[in-house]
């Protein structure tokens, strides 16, 4: 094994380090994201051909771009293409206890709480959130047939305030197979540029009557090469795990019906094998690696908080994210850049600690806006831990009308992980519930549960690159990032070189990591946060 492989990765877990095989490709912010996924799923085209969706969210009339000359939305192309014989299923997660709870309570009645975090709950997983777009997207029509109706699956397993939160889109084409891995959601607000340029408010693509007051930072990865081969295995546990739950019927007190979650599935094994994973004109890298993290325990029986050992997998636990993060920031010599809409893993704080004490400069950009609450964040951020870090090794920032929505890090420009795993302890380890967060708001509800668990499932990709030079995939995706907070062009070479460098980039985060740079940044969206 490579010695930068064994630094960065851990080691065990269900998938294997592939090592000068593999690539991954960044892709920021939604327009790049979509384009690239709306290609690859264009090329799926005939029978044998597959396209496989795992997701939190999607809405079944996303379009993939804003373009008049391109008015198809998601569930019009993905029932085209099954119509044509392509293998299409597409997996997103909902909560039976929330949809029991409507059966005591109407929605009006739950929303007239003034609860934000039930609000986003039922905003998500209620009648009108996944439950919704499920069905709209089995019944999408082509000429008389539906050919999603059984293709749609609800996944209500995992643990009682976790949720599956796995982001990944894979495609089987002639044989040969490519994946995405993000942080991304197939929602309309997702869809902005890496410019950010349009004047906000914003309009919705799906629905000119609204319009946006945030601008979307987000991230994914095209992945290439053998590696792919591990997401066929976590796509194919899910979908056999949710052959197996019970379905579900409700009756809703204001007199909606749901008489089936998954009233028709495909019960064969979806195509689970590749015959080759190309790269594109991509050069392998050293290292690529997809960590997961899942629930160990299940409230799939009738006890809506009864919580019994999950059976998807015949190991005792899978949490090779947190494993991932934590032997990376125990690898760190110069900096850890991370992008997220959190910054709260307990379990990191121990390895940031040591990081710290060796100088190594501690980065933490997140969003100026709140996904979660709707409005703009306060400038300030409370966390005694990272306060006694000082200020001379932390620097936390803002992005000014932006909900930052990537959960990405990169390392002393070698190494970098994006996907779906948020920086807090339920995307790393098996999380216990202490209240607070917004599945937290069915404990209203559940006035019985003494101990909870709130593990999401998540998927990241991570890659090592040890190249000294403008090819380097970590390097470029920070300079990128940096470029795009501060406003200023990637593309102009001064730019480029001054943020390429360390000594001179890293002062634009604190004055005394480096030397300042010499470009205008004025119209920089990057905003110092207070630490209290």
């Amino acid at each position: 094994m490579h010695k930068i492989n064994a630094r960065y990765f851990p080691s065990g877990g269900p998938t294997r380090i592939e090592e000068d095989n593999s690539a991954i490709i960044p892709l920021v912010d939604g327009e790049e994201y979509f384009n690239a996924v709306r290609m690859e799923i264009g090329r799926a085209q005939s029978p044998g051909d597959a396209i496989y969706m795992l997701g939190w969210r999607f809405e079944a009339d996303f379009r993939f771009n804003k373009s008049s000359n391109d008015p198809s939305e998601l569930g019009t192309v993905l029932a085209s293409k099954a119509a044509t014989g392509v293998d299409v299923r597409i997996i997103m997660p909902t909560k039976w206890q929330l949809l029991d709870w409507l059966q005591k309570e109407t929605e009006k009645e739950l929303r007239d709480r003034n609860n934000n975090d039930l609000n986003n709950l039922l905003n998500w997983f209620g009648p009108k959130g996944n439950i919704l777009h499920t069905d709209l997207l089995r019944k999408k029509t082509i000429g008389r047939d539906s050919p999603l109706s059984s293709r749609i699956l609800l996944d209500y397993s995992g643990e009682l305030f976790g949720t599956h939160h796995q982001k990944m889109v894979l495609i089987l084409r002639g044989g040969a197979a490519v994946g995405f891995v993000a942080g991304i959601d197939f929602l309309a607000d997702r869809l902005d540029s890496r410019r950010h340029d349009e004047k906000l408010p914003r309009p919705y693509s799906t629905n000119q009557k609204d319009t946006i007051k945030y601008y979307w930072h987000d991230a994914g990865a095209r992945v290439e090469g053998p590696v792919v081969k591990s997401l066929f295995y976590f796509f194919n546990a899910r979908w056999s795990y949710c052959l197996t739950l019970s379905d579900r019927a409700f009756k809703f007190k204001d007199g909606q019906t749901i008489p089936s979650l998954n009233p028709r599935v495909e019960m064969t094994s979806p195509r689970g094998k590749a015959q080759s994973t190309p790269l594109s004109s991509t050069t392998p890298l050293k290292g690529v690696y997809l960590a997961a993290n899942f629930p160990e325990r299940d409230v799939k029986g009738s006890n809506p908080a009864f919580h019994e050992p999950h059976g998807m997998f015949a190991r005792p636990s899978i949490h090779t994210t947190g494993e991932l993060y934590k032997k990376a920031i125990g690898s760190a010599r110069k900096y850890i850049y991370i992008e997220d809409q959190y910054f709260s893993a307990q379990s990191m704080e121990g390895v940031l600690l040591e990081a710290a004490r060796r100088s190594v400069k501690i980065i933490a950009v997140i969003g100026g806006f709140s996904d979660d609450e709707g409005k703009s964040v306060d400038p300030r951020l409370s966390s005694p831990f990272l306060k006694s870090l000082g200020n001379d090794k932390v620097a936390v920032m803002q992005v000014k009308d932006t909900i930052v929505h990537s959960k990405l890090m990169i390392i002393d420009d070698e190494f970098v992980a994006i996907g779906s795993a948020n920086f807090t302890d339920r995307s790393f380890i098996e999380a216990e519930d202490k209240g607070g967060g917004a599945d937290s708001a069915m404990r209203d509800f559940l006035r019985d549960v003494k101990q909870a668990w709130s593990t999401d499932s998540e998927l990241t990709v991570a890659a090592v690159d040890d190249r000294r030079n403008d090819l380097n995939v970590a390097m470029r995706l920070r300079i990128l990032l940096w470029a795009e907070h501060l406003r200023v062009s990637a593309e102009d070479q001064v730019i480029w070189r001054q943020l390429s460098d360390l000594e001179v980039g890293l002062s634009i985060f604190n004055k005394s990591w480096g030397r300042p740079v010499s470009f205008d940044h004025g119209n920089s969206r990057l905003l110092h946060v207070e630490i209290v």
